[in-house]
């Protein structure tokens, strides 16, 4: 059964997790339809595709973040992101691999450069504060680096609200490349991918394999939210 990363075993699998790049083509991104304002929901209330959300609702979200505030939720701020202009869920493929390939040679500065290209139109992309982090370790900036490895704990805690062992239970996500990195940090390499259509949604089903505790297992992702920008 999945259980939720430690902080840490994070920290742990922070500095030895594989290299992720997402190397699919990037379609051309589409101006995502106005939505109108709707009450944010309650502390009761668990955040899905079928939430309302709205572009202003990740400014402000994005603007308390950014200010250190961790309680936020984080969940919410991951799907307000998908009512925004800059939300394309194939795109970044480009730049995840420019910071892979900066850290690798050394390049740190680089690298959080990169990181910062990116941040600035996806906050919620994982493999940006994950190389950010990595990069502020390697120039001995602690504060730095705490900060990007704390706003990718919860973005990562965010994403296992639910277990992805089955449809009903199945993890809600907004980008191809973050289902590859969420294997990864969990020690899964996947072996085959389905798509599945149950209930009225979409789901990508990847059947991965954990070699060091030899366990085979099905990840279940909602992609209702990328099969909505097309």
């Amino acid at each position: 059964m999945m259980q939720r990363i430690s902080f840490v075993l994070f920290a742990v699998l922070f500095v030895s997790v594989s290299v992720i790049a997402q190397t699919s083509p990037e379609p051309k991104s589409t101006p995502v339809p106005a939505v109108q304002p709707t009450p944010k929901p309650t502390a009761t209330e668990k955040v899905t595709t079928k939430t309302n959300v709205t572009k202003e609702q990740y400014a402000d979200l994005l603007k308390k973040v950014k200010a250190g505030d961790m309680s936020v939720d984080f969940a919410l701020l991951r799907l307000a992101y998908t009512a925004t202009t800059d939300y394309s869920p194939y795109g970044g493929a480009e730049l995840r691999s420019q910071m892979a390939t900066q850290f690798r040679a050394g390049s740190f500065d680089d690298t959080i450069k990169t990181a910062n290209k990116m941040l600035e139109t996806n906050y919620v992309d994982l493999h940006a504060h994950y190389w950010a982090a990595l990069a502020y370790s390697e120039l001995n900036k602690t504060k730095e680096a705490e900060s990007h490895k704390a706003v990718l704990s919860k973005l990562m805690s965010a994403i296992q609200q639910n277990d992805g062992l089955s449809a009903k239970t199945a993890m809600l996500s907004i980008g191809i490349a973050e289902q590859y990195f969420v294997m990864s940090i969990m020690g899964f390499e996947r072996q085959s991918k389905a798509l599945v259509q149950e209930d009225g949604s979409v789901f990508d089903v990847h059947t991965s394999y954990n070699k060091e505790t030899k366990e085979t297992r099905k990840f279940y992702f909602n992609i209702d939210k990328v099969f909505g920008k097309f």
